[in-house]
Protein backbone atom coordinates (compact mmCIF):
# COMPACT_ATOMS: atom_id res chain seq x y z
CA UNK A 1 0.00 0.00 0.00
CA UNK A 2 2.89 2.40 0.64
CA UNK A 3 4.26 1.78 -2.99
CA UNK A 4 0.56 2.67 -4.46
CA UNK A 5 1.03 5.62 -1.89
CA UNK A 6 3.76 7.13 -3.56
CA UNK A 7 2.71 6.13 -6.97
CA UNK A 8 -0.77 8.56 -5.89
CA UNK A 9 1.34 11.64 -4.30
CA UNK A 10 4.50 11.42 -7.02
CA UNK A 11 4.54 9.22 -9.99
CA UNK A 12 1.44 10.46 -10.88
CA UNK A 13 2.55 14.33 -10.99
CA UNK A 14 5.41 13.22 -12.59
CA UNK A 15 4.60 12.27 -16.31
CA UNK A 16 7.97 11.54 -17.37
CA UNK A 17 8.97 8.76 -14.77
CA UNK A 18 8.57 5.25 -16.40
CA UNK A 19 5.84 2.61 -15.04
CA UNK A 20 6.35 -0.51 -15.86
CA UNK A 21 4.32 -3.71 -16.45
CA UNK A 22 6.00 -5.31 -13.78
CA UNK A 23 5.02 -2.44 -11.48
CA UNK A 24 1.49 -3.06 -12.58
CA UNK A 25 1.88 -6.71 -11.84
CA UNK A 26 2.70 -5.61 -7.92
CA UNK A 27 -0.32 -3.59 -7.58
CA UNK A 28 -2.37 -6.24 -8.60
CA UNK A 29 -0.79 -9.32 -6.53
CA UNK A 30 -1.38 -6.10 -3.38
CA UNK A 31 -4.81 -6.17 -4.42
CA UNK A 32 -5.30 -9.73 -4.10
CA UNK A 33 -3.30 -10.05 -0.91
CA UNK A 34 -5.76 -7.52 0.85
CA UNK A 35 -8.82 -8.83 -0.78
CA UNK A 36 -7.93 -12.64 0.79
CA UNK A 37 -7.32 -10.51 4.10
CA UNK A 38 -11.19 -8.98 4.33
CA UNK A 39 -9.55 -5.67 2.45
CA UNK A 40 -12.08 -3.20 1.42
CA UNK A 41 -12.80 -0.38 -1.34
CA UNK A 42 -8.95 0.26 -1.58
CA UNK A 43 -8.78 -2.82 -3.58
CA UNK A 44 -10.93 -1.06 -6.75
CA UNK A 45 -8.64 2.06 -6.43
CA UNK A 46 -5.41 -0.57 -6.74
CA UNK A 47 -7.40 -2.44 -9.45
CA UNK A 48 -8.06 0.91 -11.28
CA UNK A 49 -4.33 2.33 -10.99
CA UNK A 50 -3.06 -1.19 -12.38
CA UNK A 51 -5.48 -1.14 -15.26
CA UNK A 52 -4.30 2.85 -16.24
CA UNK A 53 -0.90 1.68 -15.98
CA UNK A 54 -1.33 -1.21 -18.40
CA UNK A 55 -3.08 0.92 -21.13
CA UNK A 56 -0.04 2.85 -21.26
CA UNK A 57 2.06 0.03 -22.31
CA UNK A 58 3.69 -0.70 -25.47
CA UNK A 59 3.90 -4.60 -24.97
CA UNK A 60 0.63 -7.38 -24.70
CA UNK A 61 -0.38 -6.45 -21.21
CA UNK A 62 -3.63 -8.70 -22.02
CA UNK A 63 -2.77 -11.74 -19.29
CA UNK A 64 -2.32 -8.86 -16.36
CA UNK A 65 -5.47 -7.67 -17.88
CA UNK A 66 -7.31 -10.72 -17.58
CA UNK A 67 -6.05 -11.14 -13.95
CA UNK A 68 -7.48 -7.09 -13.12
CA UNK A 69 -10.80 -8.29 -14.54
CA UNK A 70 -10.50 -11.75 -12.70
CA UNK A 71 -9.54 -10.20 -9.47
CA UNK A 72 -12.10 -7.30 -9.59
CA UNK A 73 -15.00 -9.74 -10.47
CA UNK A 74 -14.03 -11.99 -7.39
CA UNK A 75 -13.89 -8.93 -5.07
CA UNK A 76 -17.07 -7.69 -6.30
CA UNK A 77 -18.81 -11.05 -6.45
CA UNK A 78 -17.44 -11.52 -3.01
CA UNK A 79 -19.63 -7.97 -1.75
CA UNK A 80 -22.57 -8.68 -3.38
CA UNK A 81 -21.83 -6.14 -6.15
CA UNK A 82 -23.57 -7.57 -8.96
CA UNK A 83 -22.91 -5.24 -11.76
CA UNK A 84 -19.42 -4.88 -11.18
CA UNK A 85 -19.26 -8.44 -11.05
CA UNK A 86 -20.94 -8.43 -14.16
CA UNK A 87 -18.88 -6.15 -16.51
CA UNK A 88 -15.73 -7.43 -14.52
CA UNK A 89 -16.10 -11.21 -15.67
CA UNK A 90 -18.13 -10.11 -19.03
CA UNK A 91 -14.70 -7.97 -19.92
CA UNK A 92 -12.97 -11.20 -18.71
CA UNK A 93 -14.14 -13.54 -20.72
CA UNK A 94 -14.16 -11.23 -23.94
CA UNK A 95 -10.52 -10.63 -23.64
CA UNK A 96 -9.82 -14.70 -23.42
CA UNK A 97 -11.89 -15.13 -25.98
CA UNK A 98 -9.69 -12.42 -28.10
CA UNK A 99 -6.81 -13.78 -26.96
CA UNK A 100 -7.11 -17.20 -28.09
CA UNK A 101 -8.28 -16.46 -31.57
CA UNK A 102 -4.27 -15.81 -31.90
CA UNK A 103 -3.28 -18.91 -28.97
CA UNK A 104 -2.16 -22.36 -30.86
CA UNK A 105 -4.73 -23.94 -28.36
CA UNK A 106 -7.27 -22.63 -30.02
CA UNK A 107 -10.08 -22.55 -27.40
CA UNK A 108 -8.48 -25.21 -25.73
CA UNK A 109 -7.53 -23.69 -22.84
CA UNK A 110 -8.75 -24.05 -19.67
CA UNK A 111 -8.42 -20.18 -19.01
CA UNK A 112 -10.80 -19.74 -21.48
CA UNK A 113 -12.98 -22.80 -19.89
CA UNK A 114 -12.43 -20.94 -16.53
CA UNK A 115 -13.45 -17.35 -17.99
CA UNK A 116 -17.02 -18.84 -18.69
CA UNK A 117 -17.56 -20.37 -15.88
CA UNK A 118 -16.77 -16.54 -14.00
CA UNK A 119 -19.06 -15.23 -16.70
CA UNK A 120 -21.78 -17.55 -15.97
CA UNK A 121 -21.66 -16.95 -12.26
CA UNK A 122 -22.31 -12.92 -12.73
CA UNK A 123 -24.74 -14.35 -14.60
CA UNK A 124 -26.59 -15.63 -11.69
CA UNK A 125 -26.10 -12.94 -9.63
CA UNK A 126 -28.22 -11.45 -11.86
CA UNK A 127 -30.79 -13.94 -11.72
CA UNK A 128 -29.61 -15.11 -15.27
CA UNK A 129 -29.93 -18.59 -14.73
CA UNK A 130 -30.40 -20.17 -18.04
CA UNK A 131 -27.99 -18.02 -19.63
CA UNK A 132 -25.40 -18.90 -16.85
CA UNK A 133 -26.59 -22.95 -17.54
CA UNK A 134 -25.48 -22.22 -21.32
CA UNK A 135 -22.28 -20.71 -20.12
CA UNK A 136 -21.56 -22.91 -17.77
CA UNK A 137 -22.26 -25.99 -20.41
CA UNK A 138 -19.69 -24.29 -22.59
CA UNK A 139 -17.02 -23.85 -19.91
CA UNK A 140 -17.47 -27.91 -19.52
CA UNK A 141 -17.31 -28.84 -23.38
CA UNK A 142 -14.25 -26.62 -23.52
CA UNK A 143 -12.62 -28.61 -20.73
CA UNK A 144 -13.23 -31.93 -22.04
CA UNK A 145 -11.55 -30.84 -25.63
CA UNK A 146 -8.20 -30.45 -24.01
CA UNK A 147 -6.40 -33.74 -24.22
CA UNK A 148 -5.31 -35.01 -21.08
CA UNK A 149 -7.83 -33.25 -19.24
CA UNK A 150 -9.10 -35.00 -16.23
CA UNK A 151 -12.92 -34.95 -15.59
CA UNK A 152 -11.90 -34.49 -11.70
CA UNK A 153 -10.73 -30.95 -12.70
CA UNK A 154 -14.43 -30.04 -13.79
CA UNK A 155 -15.42 -30.54 -10.31
CA UNK A 156 -16.30 -26.57 -9.63
CA UNK A 157 -17.86 -26.01 -12.50
CA UNK A 158 -19.77 -29.14 -12.85
CA UNK A 159 -21.43 -28.10 -9.09
CA UNK A 160 -22.07 -24.37 -10.40
CA UNK A 161 -24.02 -25.93 -13.46
CA UNK A 162 -26.02 -28.20 -11.15
CA UNK A 163 -27.18 -26.05 -9.13
CA UNK A 164 -28.87 -23.61 -11.49
CA UNK A 165 -30.32 -26.58 -12.96
CA UNK A 166 -32.32 -27.44 -9.81
CA UNK A 167 -32.71 -23.83 -9.79
CA UNK A 168 -34.69 -24.17 -13.05
CA UNK A 169 -36.79 -27.62 -12.01
CA UNK A 170 -34.19 -29.94 -14.02
CA UNK A 171 -33.33 -31.76 -11.25
CA UNK A 172 -32.59 -35.33 -13.36
CA UNK A 173 -30.15 -33.44 -16.02
CA UNK A 174 -28.48 -32.08 -12.43
CA UNK A 175 -28.12 -35.28 -10.70
CA UNK A 176 -26.84 -37.10 -13.55
CA UNK A 177 -24.01 -34.87 -14.38
CA UNK A 178 -23.29 -34.81 -10.63
CA UNK A 179 -22.97 -38.37 -10.56
CA UNK A 180 -20.74 -38.75 -13.44
CA UNK A 181 -18.37 -36.18 -11.76
CA UNK A 182 -18.95 -38.34 -8.69
CA UNK A 183 -18.02 -41.53 -9.82
CA UNK A 184 -14.71 -39.65 -12.09
CA UNK A 185 -13.72 -38.49 -8.13
CA UNK A 186 -13.97 -41.74 -7.09
CA UNK A 187 -12.20 -43.69 -9.36
CA UNK A 188 -9.23 -40.53 -8.88
CA UNK A 189 -9.18 -40.62 -5.43
CA UNK A 190 -10.90 -42.94 -4.16
CA UNK A 191 -14.14 -43.14 -1.94
CA UNK A 192 -15.19 -40.47 0.43
CA UNK A 193 -11.99 -38.23 -0.71
CA UNK A 194 -11.60 -34.67 1.14
CA UNK A 195 -9.44 -33.10 -1.86
CA UNK A 196 -10.40 -29.70 -2.58
CA UNK A 197 -11.79 -28.44 -5.86
CA UNK A 198 -12.71 -24.90 -4.94
CA UNK A 199 -9.81 -23.85 -6.93
CA UNK A 200 -9.82 -26.42 -10.21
Amino acid sequence: MRLYELYSSYILLDKSFPVDKQFAQLLTDTAWYLGERGGGEEIYDLLKVTEEICEKQVEDVRELLCEIYYARGAFASETNNVEIAYNSNTALLNLRLDISKTSQNDQRDPKVAHAYNQAANAHMDRRKINDAIGLYKQAIKIYQRIPGFPEVDTTICVANLATALCLTGKLQEARQILIVNHRAREHEYGEDDRTSFRYV
